[in-house]
């Protein structure tokens, strides 16, 4: 099978958004897990590990995440929640759109807000994930370019912050059960 051309394998001129990627300049650090013989793995110049793999089932729909290796572990007591609202914020408004207009694209595409389209953000890492995108060019190009805006374009105003604080301290409160309570003050000993 052919590799496509240009830089790090990515043809830019077919996927301009995973181009973009390529040409962020900041290495990452992390060790990244075991992962079976089958699945394809390469690093961008800038460091960006990514992970091709072939699934099954469902057939023609491709799954596409990005793992930010930034969670809520590395908050300052009075930075803490900011992890979690910067990803309410990624679905609410980037550089590209506006009013939860990313939404509506990738909906567009066939991904729908919550089962196919969601992001969660944990102790290490803040996860957005499009499942099931159609493969077809142009879409997975769109995809491709919703996590572009993610990764770089999420837009901070005083505005989008108004709109999702209430989300986030709704699911702040449904999450301080025992079990969570628990856990992190073990963490924080």
């Amino acid at each position: 099978m052919a590799q496509p051309g240009g830089p790090n394998g990515v043809d830019a001129t077919r996927f301009p958004a995973l181009a973009q990627l390529a040409q962020v300049d900041e290495p990452l650090d992390t060790a990244l897990p075991e992962v079976k013989p089958t699945t394809r793995r390469g690093v961008l110049s800038n460091g960006m590990t990514y992970f091709v793999m072939r699934n099954r089932e469902p057939q023609e729909r491709v799954d596409l995440a990005l793992a930010v290796g930034i969670g809520s572990l590395v908050e300052e007591e009075h930075e803490r929640g900011v992890a979690h609202i910067l990803e309410h914020l990624a679905f609410s408004a980037t550089e590209s759109f506006e009013n939860h207009g990313i939404i509506s694209m990738l909906e567009g595409l066939g991904c729908r807000f919550g089962p196919c389209t969601n992001a969660y953000t944990n102790f290490d890492a803040t996860v957005y994930m499009l499942e099931s995108v159609p493969v077809m060019e142009e879409r997975v190009e769109q995809a491709v370019m919703a996590l572009s805006e993610f990764a770089f374009h999420i837009r901070v105003s005083d505005e989008d912050l108004d709109k999702e604080r209430g989300p986030v301290m709704e699911e702040w409160r449904a999450d301080k059960n025992v079990q969570k309570r628990l856990g992190t003050e073990h963490l924080t000993q």
